[in-house]
C-alpha cells in the first residue's frame, strides 16, 4: 500500500512537471559547467616566462647544484672560440662565477647535455662534460661547492681511425654508482662514434683514484640500461642497432650488419656471450626487467616487429609476434604499479602488455583522455616520490601532465612541441618547472588549484539556476497561455452574452409567431423560407458556440437569416442588402462572431423609429490598401498592407438623434460589450480590427442614418 502511494505521488509529480524540470535542468547546467571559464582542475600549470637561448652553439640548462631549491643557471661555451667556459648565473640571472678550461667544447652530432650528480654526497652536484682536442676526447668535472675545476683534461678516448677522416660521435651518461665503497661514485658513460667508427663501448671513470676502464670495443653502437641484481649488483643490459657501415676488414668483433644484445657487469666485462638478432637496419627498444627476465621490442627491416625474451644468462626464452608494424613498448609506472603498452604511433592504437603472462592483451585505452596521446615521459615534478606523466595531445599539439593515476590533467604549451629536457624543485607547494625545448627555455609554476573545492559550489549554483532558468521558461508560457485562456474566457462570454442577447427566448418566441402567422395564412412557401433560417440560426449559434472567429461568408449568413426574420416581423419595415465583390473570398476572411449582426440589430432596433418612409440596410465589403511610412535611419520605408473594410450603413434617424431620443439606450450595454469584445481580440490575437461609427450628417447635412465602418486588417 505504502508504495502504490508513494509511485502515486511520483505520478502526481511528473504530472505537475515539478521532476521534469529537475531532470531537464541537468542538460543546460552540464553545458554551463563545461563551458564554464572557470579553471576548476586539480591542479594548474601556469607559464612564467621564457627565455631564448643566448648562442645557437653552446650548451645551456637550468640544474638545482647547491640543493637550495633554486635553479642555477649553467652556460657552456667555447670563450673567444678559443677554450671552454663555464658561466654560472644564480636564480636571478647574476653571473657568480665563469670556470675557464684549457680546451673547446666537445661536438658530438647530438648536443648532449651535461651529467649533475653529487658524488660524494655532500649536498652539491658535480658537473661533468667532454671537451676535445681535434681526434681526441677528454672529461671535466666542476665542484659546485667551491664553484672551481675539480678535475679537468682527463683523456677519455680517440675519436676514430686515423684512415677515418670523420669524427663524428655522441656519448650517453649512464648512472653513478659507489662500487668500491670508498665513499665516492664511479661515473658510468658511453661512446658511440659514427662514420669514424671507434669508439663504441662504455667506460667507468673513478674519480677518487682517477682510473678509467672502458669495455671492448664493438662494431655496433648501444643503448644501455643500468640494473641491479638481488644482491644489489651493478650491471648492465645494452641494446643496439645495426647501420651497416662497419667495413669488412673492421678490426673489432661484433659487426653492425644485425642487432645484438650485450650484457657488462659493473666492470664492464661480459657477463654473457652477445646475442645475434639478424637483419640489417633492424633496431632494439628498450630493455626492462621482471625478476631475472629481460625483454624488449626488437624492428627488423622488412618483418614484423616481436617481442624477445632473455634469461639472465642471455639464452631467448620466448619470442611475441605483433600484429602490427611501426609501434613502440611504453612504460609507465601508475599507482606505483609497472604497466608495459604496445603503441602504434601511426593509427593511435594501443594495447596492454602483460610480461608475466608473456602475451599482448586486446586493444587498451589508458583513460578516454590520453588514448589519442602520444606519451612522452615521466618525472617527478612536484618531488613527492610518486612520477607525473606527459602526454602530447596529437589533437590540438598540446601538453598535459597527468598525475600518477592518469587523472587531473594540467594543460600547457610549447612552440615547437619538443621537449629536450625537464627540470623541477618544489617548495611552499609550488613546483617550479623548466623545460628545455628547441630553442628557448619554458618556466612554469604548478600546484594544486585552490579554487578546487569551489567547484561543487558552482555545480550546485549552476543546477540550481539552471532549475530555476528551466521553472521560469515553463512558467512563462504557462502564464501566457493562462492569460490567453482567461481573455478567450472573456471573449466568448461576451460573444455569448450578445448571442443570448440577440437570440433570447423573446425573439425565438416573435420568430415561431412569424412562422405561424405565414401558416395561418397559408403562405407555405414564405414559413417553409423563415422556419428554415431560423433553423440556420440555431445550428449557427450551436456550432460556433465555443469559437471567437468564423468566416465572414458564415456571419453575413448569420446575419441576413437575422435580418429576414425582422423584415418579416415588422412588415417589411425596411429592406437589406448584403454586396460582396467577386474577387473577395468571404470563405478565408475570420471575422468575430456576432460582430456585424449586433451592428445589423442596432439598426432594425433603433435606426428606424419615427421614420415615415421605408428603411434600408446595405452591408458592403471591399478590400483596401493601406500605406505607411517608416522611418529608417537613412531612408524612409513604406510599407503596404491590404486590409478588409466591411461597412454597415442604414438610412435611419441617425446616431445623434437616436442619442437624443433615448439618452440611455438599451443597447447601450451590447455596444459596450461589443467594444470590449474587440479590443479584447487586439489584445489577444495582435488584431487591428478598427471600427468607426459617423453620422450621415455631420458628413453631408442633406443624408440621414447611420454608417459603421470595420477594418479588419
Amino acid at each position: 500500500m505504502k508504495k502504490k502511494q508513494f509511485v502515486n505521488k511520483i505520478k502526481n509529480l511528473f504530472q505537475k512537471n515539478i521532476i521534469s524540470v529537475f531532470i531537464i535542468a541537468l542538460i543546460p547546467a552540464a553545458v554551463l559547467i563545461y563551458l564554464s571559464p572557470f579553471n576548476f582542475n586539480k591542479y594548474i600549470i601556469e607559464l612564467e616566462k621564457t627565455q631564448n637561448f643566448i648562442y645557437d652553439n653552446e650548451i645551456e640548462i637550468y640544474e638545482d647544484i647547491n640543493n637550495d631549491s633554486k635553479k642555477e643557471f649553467l652556460r657552456f661555451f667555447n670563450h673567444y672560440n678559443k677554450f671552454a667556459a663555464v658561466s654560472i648565473f644564480d636564480e636571478n640571472m647574476i653571473n657568480i662565477q665563469q670556470i675557464n678550461f684549457a680546451k673547446k667544447l666537445a661536438s658530438p652530432d647530438e648536443k648532449n647535455l651535461p651529467f649533475c650528480t653529487d658524488i660524494n654526497n655532500n649536498g652539491y652536484k658535480e658537473i661533468f662534460f667532454f671537451t676535445q682536442n681535434d681526434d681526441s676526447l677528454f672529461l671535466n668535472i666542476i665542484n659546485s661547492k667551491k664553484l672551481t675545476s675539480y678535475k679537468e683534461n682527463i683523456f677519455i678516448s680517440k675519436i676514430g681511425f686515423d684512415t677515418i677522416p670523420q669524427k663524428d660521435f655522441y656519448y650517453q651518461w649512464i648512472t653513478a654508482e659507489d662500487i668500491n665503497g670508498d665513499g665516492i661514485k664511479e661515473v658510468y658513460f658511453g661512446i658511440n662514434a659514427g662514420f669514424a667508427l671507434y669508439p663504441r663501448r662504455l667506460f667507468r671513470y673513478d674519480i677518487k683514484n682517477d682510473s678509467l676502464i672502458a669495455s671492448v670495443n664493438i662494431g655496433t653502437k648501444l643503448k644501455t640500461v643500468p640494473y641491479k641484481n638481488r644482491n644489489n649488483s651493478l650491471f648492465f643490459m645494452c641494446g643496439t642497432w645495426s647501420t651497416d657501415n662497419c667495413p669488412k676488414n673492421y678490426p673489432f668483433s661484433y659487426h653492425d650488419t644485425c642487432s645484438w644484445i650485450f650484457s657488462y657487469d659493473k666492470d664492464l666485462k661480459l657477463r654473457f656471450k652477445p646475442v645475434a638478432l639478424k637483419g640489417k637496419y633492424s633496431a632494439t627498444d628498450k630493455i626492462y626487467k621482471m625478476n631475472n627476465q629481460f625483454w624488449f621490442l626488437f624492428y627488423p627491416p622488412t618483418k614484423k616487429n616481436r617481442l624477445i625474451f632473455i634469461d639472465s644468462i642471455g639464452k631467448i626464452t620466448d619470442e611475441i609476434y605483433c600484429k602490427e608494424r611501426n609501434i613502440r613498448l611504453n612504460y609507465l609506472k601508475i599507482l606505483n604499479k609497472p604497466q608495459y603498452f604496445l603503441t602504434n604511433y601511426s593509427n593511435l592504437n594501443t594495447y596492454l602488455f602483460n610480461p608475466k603472462l608473456k602475451r599482448i592483451e586486446k586493444k587498451y585505452s589508458l583513460t578516454n583522455k590520453v588514448r589519442n596521446s602520444f606519451f612522452v615521459t615521466s618525472a617527478d615534478i612536484d618531488q613527492d616520490s610518486e612520477p607525473e606523466h606527459i602526454f602530447l595531445n596529437k589533437k590540438n599539439l598540446s601538453f598535459d601532465i597527468y598525475r600518477n593515476n592518469l587523472k587531473h590533467p594540467a594543460n600547457f604549451i610549447l612552440d615547437n612541441n619538443i621537449i629536450d629536457n625537464i627540470t623541477s624543485t618544489s617548495q611552499n607547494g609550488i613546483s617550479k618547472i623548466i623545460i628545455k625545448g628547441r630553442d628557448k627555455f619554458y618556466f612554469f609554476n604548478y600546484f594544486k588549484n585552490p579554487e578546487y573545492w569551489f567547484r561543487y559550489i558552482f555545480w550546485v549554483l549552476t543546477y540550481i539556476l539552471s532549475v530555476l532558468f528551466i521553472w521560469i521558461v515553463q512558467l512563462i508560457p504557462k502564464r501566457i497561455e493562462g492569460k490567453q485562456n482567461e481573455l478567450k474566457n472573456r471573449i466568448v462570454n461576451l460573444q455569448l452574452k450578445n448571442t443570448q442577447n440577440q437570440l433570447d427566448p423573446h425573439f425565438t418566441f416573435n420568430a415561431l409567431n412569424v412562422v405561424a402567422s405565414k401558416i395561418y395564412k397559408e403562405d407555405r412557401n414564405t414559413a417553409y423560407d423563415l422556419f428554415e433560417r431560423f433553423s440556420r440560426l440555431m445550428r449557427s449559434s450551436l456550432a460556433f458556440s465555443d469559437k471567437i472567429f468564423r468566416p465572414l461568408n458564415d456571419e453575413l449568413q448569420f446575419t441576413e437569416d437575422y435580418l429576414e426574420f425582422q423584415k418579416s416581423r415588422f412588415n417589411n419595415l425596411f429592406d437589406y442588402e448584403i454586396l460582396i465583390p467577386e474577387n473577395i473570398n468571404a470563405d478565408k476572411i475570420k471575422i468575430p462572431k456576432m460582430l456585424i449582426q449586433g451592428f445589423a440589430e442596432n439598426c432594425v432596433k433603433h435606426a428606424f423609429k419615427g421614420i415615415d418612409y421605408k428603411g434600408k440596410i446595405v452591408i458592403s465589403v471591399k478590400t483596401g490598401i493601406h500605406a505607411e511610412s517608416k522611418k529608417n535611419k537613412s531612408f524612409n520605408v513604406q510599407t503596404i498592407d491590404s486590409h478588409t473594410i466591411i461597412s454597415v450603413e442604414d438610412n435611419g434617424i441617425g446616431i445623434n438623434q437616436s442619442q437624443i431620443e433615448n439618452p440611455v439606450p438599451k443597447s447601450g450595454v451590447g455596444m459596450i460589450a461589443m467594444q470590449e469584445q474587440v479590443s479584447l481580440i487586439n489584445k489577444l490575437y495582435n488584431k487591428e480590427i478598427v471600427i468607426n461609427i459617423s453620422d450621415k450628417s455631420s458628413i453631408n447635412s442633406d443624408s440621414e442614418g447611420t454608417i459603421v465602418s470595420i477594418q479588419l486588417q
